[in-house]
C-alpha cells in the first residue's frame, strides 16, 4: 500500500514513458491498484501537474484506464461516481468508461441522479453509463420518477429508457406526451421510428405516433408523419389511411405521401381511392404517392387517373 502511495504515484504523475512499452512496463509493476491509489490517479488526472504535455495527460488516462477496471472494490465505484461530477471533460470521459462495469443499486441511484442536472455533460456521461450499466430495475425507477417536474434532463432519461426497456418504454412514451416539451417529443418521435425499441410492438408505435399528429404542433406533426413511414408494421398503412380524409388538407397530403413511402397492398388500396374520389389536388397528390410505391399495382390507377379532365398528372 505504502510502495502504491508513493513510488507508482509519482511515476504516473511524471507520465514519462517512452512508448506503450514502458507504459505497460509500469501497469505490470503497478498490478491491481488499490482503491486508495486508484482515487489518487483521480486526483491527479482531475488537477494534472504544471508543465506536462497533452500527449502526457493522455498518457495518464490511458495507463488509468488499464489499471483502474482491475479494481472491484464497491466503494471505489460510488467514489468513481461521484467524480464523475468533477467539471473535467477528459476525466469524465475516462471515468464513464470504468463506470460501464458498476452494477451496484447505489452507484445506479447516483448516475440517476445527474439525470436531473443542470449540467448537460455530466447528463450525457450519465445516460452513457446507464444505457450500458443500467437494468430492468433501473428502468422501472426512472419510469416512475420521470414525470416529476425538477427535470433538466429529461430528454436524456427518455434515451435511457429507449434503451434499457426497447418495446417497455412504448407505454412510458405514450404517458410522457402529457408533460413533454416539444424538443423532448422530437426525441421521443425518434425512438418511436427504432425497430430495436419497438420490436414486435409497431402497432403501439403507430398508436403513440398518430396521438402526436393529432395533439402536437407542426414540427412534432411533421416528424411523427415521416416516422410513421419508418415503421415496418403490418396494420401501419391501414392505422395512416384514416388520415387521408383529414379536414387539414396538409395532414392528407403528408399522410398520402407516408402511403407511398410505405407500399403495399392496403396503402395502394386508399391511394387508389384518393385518386378516384378525392378534391384535384389529393388525387395529385394520391398519384405521386401512387408512384412512389414503384409497384405494378399502382398502374391501373394512375391510368384511370387520367379520366379526370381538372388534374394534371
Amino acid at each position: 500500500m505504502s510502495t502504491q502511495a508513493t513510488g507508482p504515484i509519482e511515476e504516473f504523475k511524471r507520465a514519462a514513458w517512452r512508448n506503450s512499452e514502458d507504459m505497460a512496463a509500469f501497469t505490470d509493476r503497478v498490478g491491481t491498484p488499490s482503491p486508495a491509489f486508484v482515487e489518487q490517479m483521480v486526483e491527479q488526472l482531475h488537477r494534472p501537474p504544471k508543465g506536462l504535455s497533452p500527449a502526457q495527460v493522455q498518457a495518464m488516462h490511458q495507463a488509468f484506464l488499464q489499471l483502474a477496471p482491475r479494481q472491484h472494490d464497491p466503494d471505489l465505484m460510488m467514489k468513481l461516481a461521484e467524480a464523475l461530477a468533477l467539471p473535467n471533460d477528459q476525466l469524465r470521459r475516462s471515468v464513464s468508461r470504468v463506470l460501464m462495469r458498476a452494477k451496484t443499486k447505489e452507484v445506479l441511484t447516483k448516475l440517476l441522479s445527474y439525470l436531473k442536472h443542470k449540467d448537460p455533460r455530466l447528463r450525457e456521461y450519465a445516460k452513457r453509463v446507464l444505457c450500458e450499466a443500467g437494468s430492468l430495475q433501473t428502468f422501472n425507477v426512472l419510469q416512475n420518477a420521470i414525470g416529476t417536474d425538477d427535470w433538466f434532463g429529461r430528454g436524456e432519461a427518455l434515451d435511457v429508457l429507449a434503451h434499457l426497456g426497447q418495446h417497455r418504454s412504448l407505454r412510458v412514451f405514450r404517458k410522457a406526451l402529457s408533460y413533454a416539451t416539444p424538443e423532448e417529443v422530437e426525441r421521443i418521435i425518434v425512438h418511436l421510428a427504432d425497430e430495436r425499441v419497438y420490436e414486435e410492438h409497431a402497432a403501439v408505435a403507430v398508436e403513440v405516433l398518430l396521438l402526436i399528429v393529432r395533439g402536437s404542433g407542426p414540427a412534432q406533426r411533421k416528424s411523427a408523419m415521416i416516422a410513421l413511414g419508418q415503421v415496418a408494421g403490418p396494420d401501419t398503412a391501414s392505422a395512416v389511411a384514416e388520415l387521408v380524409w383529414d379536414e387539414d388538407p396538409a395532414l392528407a397530403q403528408e399522410a398520402i405521401q407516408v402511403l407511398g413511402k410505405l407500399g403495399g397492398a392496403a396503402a395502394i388500396s386508399t391511394l387508389s381511392r384518393v385518386a378516384s374520389f378525392g378534391h384535384p389536388s389529393a388525387r395529385v397528390a394520391a398519384a405521386k404517392g401512387l408512384a412512389l410505391t414503384q409497384s405494378e399495382e399502382a398502374i391501373f390507377p394512375l391510368i384511370k387517373l387520367l379520366e379526370h379532365d381538372d388534374v394534371l398528372v
